[in-house]
């Protein structure tokens, strides 16, 4: 939210939560969302690097489509998200990573961020087994 403020007003104001376009970048590591040679090369930067290239890639789609995402409502975003994002590689990785790692990261901030989704993810899960 702090990197993208007013995207993240925009969201807000459209009720669309992360989780709607999200979810299944951080589930699959994009590996069902972008070209193959897209989804690899962030693959081999994961098994590399760590969960950080999925965060930078993250950022750097929002960054690269918030002009686009602001004039939306929320169908409209979830359509972007399923039929433009994926398109936008279409050229090949080299344009996303570039962009992933120009992103302003904060890694203390992210490790935060990563420990409450784990608390959130596991408590919903145990409430959904009771």
């Amino acid at each position: 939210s702090s990197d993208l403020p007013e995207l993240f007003m925009h969201f807000q104001s459209q009720s669309f939560h992360t989780s709607m376009y999200a979810s299944s970048w951080f589930l699959t590591i994009f590996l069902t969302n972008f070209p193959l040679p897209v989804a690899t090369r962030l693959f081999d930067i994961f098994m590399l690097e760590g969960l950080e290239i999925v965060f930078r890639a993250g950022l750097a789609v929002l960054q690269m489509n918030q002009a686009e995402l602001m004039q939306l409502d929320m169908e409209g975003m979830l359509q972007h998200f399923q039929r433009v994002v994926p398109h936008q590689f279409d050229g090949g990785p080299d344009a996303l990573i570039q962009a992933s790692y120009q992103v302003n990261y904060n890694a203390k901030k992210m490790k935060k961020l990563e420990k409450e989704y784990t608390t959130i993810k596991s408590d919903a899960s145990g409430r959904a087994h009771v």
